[in-house]
């Protein structure tokens, strides 16, 4: 868990992104699917 943690802080790391909500949001709907097919987990 700690390389997911580490992973989410580097992904939500740019907050001067212009972008970032954006980013924020596909993560946050997509972060599941994408752990799943990484780990092949289902949490």
């Amino acid at each position: 868990r700690k390389m997911c943690l580490y992973f989410l802080k580097v992904m939500v790391f740019p907050k001067k992104d212009l972008s970032y909500r954006r980013k924020q949001r596909y993560i946050s709907v997509h972060l599941e699917d994408y752990l799943v097919q990484l780990f092949g987990e289902r949490g």
